[in-house]
């Protein structure tokens, strides 16, 4: 029996939400050639943010998973590692997440600390698809990048690519009968192209 092709699956903003979290990786099914690339935002927003770790954790033990680190993992992260937390994160969805890890201990919330500081800050296959959070600001691409927080924060290419082309939006992600969608590789395509134009 012929071998069936391995499959990219970009996954963004979970945002706490484990119930979602967990249909869509059974809607997937991934299989052992399968990767899994998350793009970042895990906590914040719904009210299962630890566990969202832990599951995420789990998951890392059993398929071919690729983490991103996003700006709401930045701020939890700095608080997992002592730090009081930020006013704008804690009002951003921050308490949710806080609420999330009471009773806790501090080797569990060691663990999340660790997980967090595994995280890339971006990840280019081997066909040039770039997958990152949010962005950069280096003309010479993103290993040239020497601000990290950028690719957490910064939203330099989302605007380029909507000022270049208004009309522009991601596809859908994800379609009925389950097949993975590139949203975030599509704008990095378009916007190679873009600086291939400019910087010929």
């Amino acid at each position: 029996m012929k071998q069936q092709q391995a499959r990219i699956f970009a996954i963004g903003d979970i945002h706490g939400a484990l119930i979602a979290l967990r249909q869509l990786i059974e809607r997937i099914a991934p299989l052992p050639q399968d990767r899994l690339i998350f793009l970042g935002d895990y906590v914040d927003g719904w009210s299962q943010s630890a566990q969202v770790i832990d599951y995420l954790m789990e998951l890392d033990q059993h398929c071919n998973c690729i983490f991103m680190k996003g700006n709401h993992d930045a701020w939890c992260e700095e608080w997992l590692n002592g730090g009081k937390p930020d006013d704008i994160w804690v009002f951003q969805g921050g308490h949710v997440t806080l609420d999330s890890y009471i009773g806790t201990s501090s080797d569990y919330k060691a663990l999340h600390s660790a997980f967090f500081g595994r995280m890339r800050n971006f990840y280019e296959d081997g066909e040039g698809r770039l997958f990152v959070h949010a962005g950069f600001t280096s003309l010479r691409g993103p290993h040239a990048e020497r601000a990290a927080s950028n690719f957490s924060w910064d939203r330099t290419l989302w605007e380029l690519a909507r000022r270049r082309a208004p009309a522009f939006a991601p596809p859908q992600c994800f379609t009925r009968n389950a097949r993975p969608c590139t949203a975030k590789s599509t704008l990095v395509t378009r916007l190679r192209r873009i600086t291939a134009k400019r910087n010929p």
